[in-house]
């Protein structure tokens, strides 16, 4: 074909080009007309776009004007669970905000506010121009509050109450009666600490009642053997309790029995105002101390007696070892490891 075109003359040529070029220029014509008959004019294009911009302003607008109506100033310090709710916060953010609160938690500036667990940004931001943290005195009062409790006041001392900002007359009256009465409830903390002398009075009257029993008061002439008695019978006696009557009958296990009445003061918890209230009740028999053989005592038997430490056990059974049996007490007493010991003590728990 191509080879026909150059076999052509000079006029066929030129009239197949001129014929190409026509064709050409009219498809070229056809795709631009079509083109601007498919857009839209223009300044059409232009006022629509502006149309759209002045909508999307005013429905922004709107929505911040509705939400504007909502919205309202708060303290998360001590803003109220329905006033959450109308500040559209949800039900787990406002769990948190309660708990943090009640722990003892608060908030110094919007930034706390923002670590809440649960707050997402958007609200946040949202809420953020809205957040009105009280003063520094307020808030420093808030989270340095403590959340009341129950005390026992059969339990507590002078120093205690007087830390707590106790009525100096309302803490003379309970120590006082602490002695000989005993507060069958405790007391709502706050409410001790606002008490005046006068209320108090009214208040002590409900809750005191006579610090000993009607079994203990049949028994108020009575002895008690101190080598024999069991934990009932001590409890008998004034200041003594069931924890307290284990750890004599305890100790007196450890020693092998008591030859005095003082010796209870070796007893931890026992005072001489317990010892004074009761030496009148308490006899003590010394024939029935079990005393320890240090002919045949171990070594750790001996090391747990109360009035020998482990050298002393130490060096009873080095010498029992190298030289076989003591002849008399004093040998043991003359041990290195007994230098400067109370000796009259031992030789009422030590044999041969």
């Amino acid at each position: 074909m191509w080879r026909d075109l150059f076999k052509m003359s000079r006029v066929e040529q030129l009239g197949f080009a001129t014929m190409f070029l026509i064709i050409i220029g009219s498809l070229l014509l056809y795709h631009f007309f079509s083109l601007e008959a498919s857009l839209p004019n223009k300044e059409i294009c232009i006022e629509w776009l502006e149309q759209v911009r002045v909508l999307e302003k005013e429905t922004v607008a709107n929505k911040n004007k509705a939400q504007q109506k909502k919205l309202f100033r708060f303290d998360p310090n001590r803003v109220s669970i329905k006033e959450m709710e109308l500040l559209g916060l949800k039900s787990y953010v406002i769990l948190n905000i309660l708990k943090y609160r009640e722990a003892g938690g608060g908030f110094w500036s919007v930034g706390d506010f923002k670590s809440v667990y649960g707050l997402d940004s958007v609200t946040f931001v949202m809420l953020q121009p809205f957040v009105a943290i009280g003063d520094e005195k307020k808030i420093n009062k808030y989270r340095t509050k403590k959340r009341s409790y129950l005390v026992d006041l059969n339990r507590v001392d002078q120093a205690w109450l007087s830390e707590e900002g106790v009525n100096s007359e309302v803490i003379n009256e309970i120590i006082t009666k602490q002695s000989d009465y005993y507060f069958s409830r405790r007391v709502d903390k706050d409410s001790l600490v606002e008490f005046s002398i006068d209320e108090w009075k009214l208040f002590s009257a409900s809750v005191l009642s006579v610090k000993y029993d009607k079994k203990k008061e049949e028994f108020e002439h009575f002895e008690i053997e101190l080598n024999r008695a069991d934990t009932s019978e001590l409890c008998l006696l004034k200041g003594i309790g069931p924890y307290y009557a284990r750890r004599i009958i305890y100790y007196r296990n450890q020693v092998g029995g008591f030859y005095s009445i003082d010796q209870l003061l070796e007893v931890e918890g026992i005072s001489p105002i317990v010892l004074s209230d009761n030496e009148e009740k308490i006899v003590v028999d010394p024939n029935l101390i079990q005393s320890l053989n240090v002919h045949t005592a171990s070594l750790w038997k001996m090391k747990a007696h109360p009035y020998l430490n482990f050298y002393m056990a130490k060096d009873i059974y080095e010498y029992r070892r190298v030289n076989g049996n003591f002849k008399v007490l004093s040998e043991v007493f003359s041990l290195p490891a007994f230098e400067g010991q109370d000796t009259i003590r031992l030789s009422r728990y030590l044999t041969l």
